[in-house]
């Protein structure tokens, strides 16, 4: 059973299923970033190639560990995937770890 059976509120509408199977589409055209003395930018203006790969690991492998430097947009990426899984994944507990020296 899905969760749209009992909640229909629930339910993915049509326009959007192909967001719930394609991570690097969604943030594409739905992500956003903010950038220091621009503001809030959409995703699709400032995405680098590697970033694209990236989007596509995070939804392919459970599993990920990454020793990134600073100003790569993997924190971005993963706050994006976060909010993709709950939005558009299988109704479950998602557990989301971010750690930051700061």
């Amino acid at each position: 059973m899905s969760v749209a059976e009992p909640f229909p509120e629930f339910a993915i509408p049509e326009k959007y299923a192909g967001y719930a199977e394609d991570f690097a589409l969604w943030m594409e055209e739905h992500g956003v970033v903010q950038i220091r003395e621009v503001g809030i930018r959409p995703f699709a203006d400032t995405i680098w190639p590697f970033q694209k790969g990236l989007a596509e690991t995070f939804q392919n492998d459970p599993r990920i560990v990454i020793l990134k430097a600073r100003q790569l947009g993997v924190s971005t990426i993963a706050m994006h995937f976060a909010y993709w899984l709950c939005r558009f994944g299988e109704p479950n507990s998602q557990h989301i770890l971010i750690l930051s020296k700061s």
